[in-house]
């Protein structure tokens, strides 16, 4: 007879080492397509499981999802008290350094931040605790206000959202760099080329500017007046699903059920998915520019001073195309998305944009002594999506717009 007091112990191993090959296999399956877009059976087939054994061990994709970020944060909150240090000032650089060194946690996480800002994500409450605790663990001692340490945490999460774009971008070393500047007054200053991509590179398919990203409006929708509004609907729905649901986990078949349609009548007008997807990003580029109130012959001080307005005229009147943003661009991340080149390319514009915008600001002495564009670039990108992804969470709690125009007036000479 074997002895029970041997059994058990064995049991609960083999147990535990299961559940642990399921987490391994989620991870991996929820970078690679987004977390909508696996199922249970999956998940069971890449951990070498049956369906029923995976349920054993986990009733819901949910389930999987909660156990790999508590697994996640745990690691994360194990090593905090291992260092024994709280102001988060002190220890950002570090916990960056951890998350590079362990195999998908940045990009796991990227993708949750933008897939989970839809209220109806079951990581939703999660990730906004998560950053409720990342301020309240900033303010500690007084170290930052709380705008400080939204703002600080934008930065973060931008940094990283952009390095899976650009893998020359040194997180913990901008991290170090941004946080001088913060508490010591340290400019943004040229940074080595291993620790921050150029703002002036050029992108593999060319972008002088972000304008040049967005397509002709009339070559995108081709045709009589009747086919150019079934297009615009079905690009609408398409929009509303893709930031509800993200790309991977939108059906052609559930966006033409939306539109009442049938799919062959979809297909028509976009004979692929991802045809879809670029009459997405199209659009949106498009109603960005249209409601721009930038004035192309104004100083590029007075360019950079007006965004935090253009920011808030965003915020209330086109919230959707935030979301859209937010989930297709941490989605992206993955280098086999079909959006991730448009975002890569569209990245290097920008900074380019907003590199020379400062270059000439500084030449006309109103920006501060020592900043060196490219950097200062960098970092008002980052922060600039890292706000978005936070203001999603919390639409009451963060300012956007105003946070944007306190990180400015820091760059600024009044």
């Amino acid at each position: 007879m074997p002895d029970a007091s041997v059994a058990a112990p064995r049991r609960y191993a083999k147990s535990e080492a299961t559940r642990a090959r399921i987490l391994d296999a989620a991870h991996a399956l929820f970078v690679e397509r987004g977390f909508r877009a696996v199922s249970l059976r999956d998940l069971a087939a890449a951990a070498d499981l049956s369906h029923p054994g995976l349920l054993r061990h986990f009733a819901s994709t949910d389930a999987v999802l909660d156990a790999l970020v508590e697994q996640l944060e745990a690691r994360t909150q194990e090593w905090l008290g291992e260092a024994g240090v709280a102001v988060v000032a002190e220890v950002a650089p570090g916990i960056a350094r951890r998350n590079l060194a362990t195999p998908g946690y940045t990009e796991l996480f990227t993708a949750l931040t933008g897939e989970a800002t839809t209220d109806t994500h079951p990581a939703h409450a999660r990730m906004r605790r998560r950053y409720e605790q990342t301020r309240a663990l900033a303010t500690t001692d007084g170290a930052f206000t709380t705008d400080e340490s939204i703002r600080l945490t934008a930065v973060w999460d931008g940094l990283q959202l952009l390095s899976l774009y650009d893998p020359d971008i040194d997180v913990p070393t901008e991290l170090e760099a941004y946080l001088a500047w913060v508490r010591d007054g340290v400019p943004p200053q040229a940074a080595t080329p291993s620790s921050a991509g150029s703002a002036h590179g050029t992108p593999e398919h060319g972008t002088p500017d972000p304008s040049a990203i967005i397509a002709d409006a009339a070559a995108a929708s081709p045709g009589y007046a009747p086919g150019r509004l079934r297009r615009q609907q079905l690009v609408a729905e398409a929009m509303a699903a893709f930031a509800n649901r993200g790309f991977h986990a939108s059906s052609l078949r559930q966006i033409a059920d939306s539109a009442g349609i049938a799919k062959s009548t979809l297909l028509h007008h976009f004979p692929t998915k991802d045809d879809l997807l670029t009459a997405v990003l199209v659009e949106r580029d498009r109603r960005i520019v249209e409601r721009s109130t930038a004035d192309a012959a104004a100083p590029a001080e007075r360019s950079l001073q007006e965004l935090p307005r253009q920011v808030r005229l965003d915020t209330r009147e086109e919230a959707g195309l935030i979301e859209v943003y937010a989930v297709l661009v941490a989605e992206a991340a993955t280098p086999g998305h079909p959006a991730h080149a448009y975002f890569r390319d569209r990245y290097v514009a920008v900074r380019r944009y907003f590199a020379d915008l400062i270059a000439q600001a500084a030449a006309h002495g109103a920006v501060v002594d020592g900043v060196d564009p490219d950097r200062a670039a960098l970092w008002l990108v980052a922060e600039w999506d890292g706000l978005q992804f936070q203001w999603l969470y919390a639409p009451d709690e963060v300012d956007l717009a105003g946070n944007l125009e306190a990180h400015l007036a820091r760059l600024l000479v009044d």
